[in-house]
């Protein structure tokens, strides 16, 4: 009877530890269940990257180091966190620089990068100083239409040396009316093609147009500085404007920078006039008796070179004119040097 406790007693103890074990073993489960869906670091997936407010992931390359998108002008300057120095200038810098300016100069520092604004600055970034090189616009030839080959030069008599009032040719062989006699000895030589019409349409290349982002810069904390021509670390002393204009004369501040919100190569007034043209050749004039072209006389090349065709005296009624018109082209002017069109243009004076 004793053995039999023993027993019932060591498979009640068995039991209970094989609950305490399967317990834990299901605690330390959840934990690291938890773990790797909420920390992500158990097995190394810390680094993937998190969607942003979009949904799409932000890249590093997209950004510059100073937090700025490099392809985004017009845009607030980031603050750099640069120490624009002591305020050393007197406080009566500006006006005394500004009183003797036109209206709607106004003091600000410029930097030709994306470095942003120092402590006490705010501003924007533009684009700036842009460059149109030779060639960036061309002009291209649109809505053609061919020139004509219509007129013949006849010279007849002896020798051909006679200059005779050339009648109304017709082209393709097309009946004329053409009252006339034949001379001893006939040259004809057809004229240059007349007429036809193209329009010069402006090509820009943008790969020949250029322009810089630069950082521009204001402050109410101690613009007498900049006026004195004074400026943080990395910076120029400027004072600018909202218009495309010149520099103001008689200042220190003489180093031009142009700037916008956009900068666009502008070909538009670039081309000029088109001109048609083209070669009049394998010509031939068929003269007739009659007046509608039905009874032909005879068949004169039209190349330029004196015949005798002993047809002295023999009169005509109306001809016809075949011609080849060959080497057609049309020729755009030279183009004008391409412009810049700004938006949001400013000008920059700046000490350097």
């Amino acid at each position: 009877m004793m053995r039999h406790r023993a027993s019932f007693a060591s498979l009640v103890h068995a039991r209970q530890r094989r609950g305490i074990v399967d317990f834990l073993n299901a605690r330390f489960l959840g934990l690291l269940t938890v773990s790797l869906c909420g920390c992500g670091v158990i097995l190394g997936i810390a680094d993937v990257p998190t969607p942003n407010d979009s949904g799409s992931t932000d890249s590093a390359s997209d950004q510059q180091a100073d937090g700025t998108d490099a392809n985004v002008a017009d845009t607030v300057a980031p603050k750099n966190d640069v120490d624009p120095g002591p305020c050393v200038a007197d406080a009566g810098a500006c006006n005394a620089l500004l009183t003797n300016l036109p209206p709607g100069w106004t003091p600000a520092i410029f930097a030709p990068t994306l470095i942003g604004c120092p402590n006490d600055f705010t501003g924007s970034i533009f684009y700036t100083d842009p460059q149109v090189q030779l060639g960036a616009c061309s002009c291209a030839p649109i809505n053609t239409t061919p020139p004509t080959c219509t007129t013949v030069k006849r010279r007849s008599g002896t020798q051909c040396g006679t200059v005779q009032n050339a009648p109304d040719i017709i082209v393709n062989g097309m009946c004329g009316t053409a009252a006339g006699t034949l001379g001893n000895s006939e040259e004809l030589t057809p004229q240059p093609a007349s007429g036809g019409a193209c329009t010069s349409n402006p090509q820009p290349d943008q790969g020949k147009f250029t322009t810089g982002k630069g950082s521009v810069c204001e402050t109410t904390a101690c613009a007498q500085n900049i006026c004195a021509g004074i400026a943080p670390p990395n910076y120029v002393a400027c004072i600018e404007t909202m218009s495309d204009t010149a520099c103001p004369a008689n200042t220190p501040f003489q180093t031009r920078h142009a700037a916008g919100s956009n900068m666009a190569l502008d070909c538009n007034t670039a081309c000029g006039a088109c001109t048609p043209s083209g070669a009049c050749g394998m010509a031939s004039v068929r003269l007739y008796s009659d007046g509608s072209c039905a009874n032909p006389i005879t068949n004169i090349p039209a190349d330029g070179v004196c015949r005798d065709f002993g047809l002295t005296g023999t009169s005509f009624a109306s001809e016809g004119y075949a011609v080849t018109l060959s080497n057609v082209a049309y020729t755009p002017s030279a183009p004008q040097p391409g412009k810049v069109a700004t938006s949001g243009a400013r000008t920059l004076c700046c000490t350097k």
